[in-house]
Order: C-alpha cells, then sequence, then structure tokens
C-alpha cells in the first residue's frame, strides 16, 4: 500500500518503532544506548567524543530495525518452514547487527576508557 502522504509515513515508521520495541533485542540495545548516553554526559567526553557514541547508537538501532524488518518478511513467506535462503537472508542481517555491535563496542572503548581512566587515577 501506498503512502498518499508525508503524515502516512511518519505514521507508518512510528508502527515501525513500536513493532521494533516488541523486540527483546531491540529494547537492550535501548537500555545500552541510554547508559552510553548517560555515561557521556556523566563523564564529560566532549562533544565529538559524544558524536561518535550517537553515531555508533545510531548504526545499530539503524541495523536492528532491518534486521526486524527482514525477520519478519522472512518470516511471513517461509513460516515455519526452513529454506537455506530464508536462514541465510536471517543469518545476514544478524550479522549486520552483529558488525555494528562490534563496532559501538570499539568506540565506546575509544571514547570512555580515557575518560574512566582519568576518573580513577586523577580523582
Amino acid at each position: 500500500m501506498k503512502n498518499v502522504n508525508i503524515l502516512a509515513s511518519f505514521k507508518n515508521a512510528g508502527h515501525g518503532f513500536v513493532y521494533a520495541f516488541k523486540e527483546k533485542n531491540f529494547k537492550i540495545h535501548l537500555a545500552a544506548a541510554a547508559l552510553a548516553l548517560s555515561a557521556g554526559l556523566i563523564l564529560r567526553v566532549g562533544a565529538g567524543r559524544l558524536a561518535l557514541v550517537l553515531t555508533a547508537i545510531f548504526f545499530v538501532l539503524c541495523f536492528e530495525l532491518t534486521n526486524t524488518a527482514i525477520e519478519a518478511a522472512v518470516d511471513l513467506c517461509c513460516g515455519d518452514t526452513f529454506h537455506p535462503l530464508a536462514k541465510a537472508a536471517k543469518d545476514a542481517a544478524a550479522a549486520a547487527v552483529l558488525l555494528a555491535s562490534v563496532f559501538a563496542a570499539g568506540a565506546g572503548a575509544y571514547v570512555f576508557f580515557p575518560a574512566v581512566w582519568r576518573l580513577i587515577f586523577n580523582g
């Protein structure tokens, strides 16, 4: 069904967020995002480093939304029937989330390790 106006597009996007929020992994990523942003603000990591954290969060959430969409589409088409291409699609989407998460972990280490080090050893 084609959207007739921009408001309908935003409404459908909102439905997508609601659908994804029902998924356990999306909630985990949102909780991690909240912790990372809170830590960045508390530790005063600076605008540039906070922008890197926000970029990492953005990538993880975008790939998690894409993964959720691919899983829903594959489930719609295949149901409980196993097909190697359905498995490949789901696995590739999950791999994209994993790569984004590894990037986020690396960005987090880059941003937070020096700030925590200063906090511990410089009081």
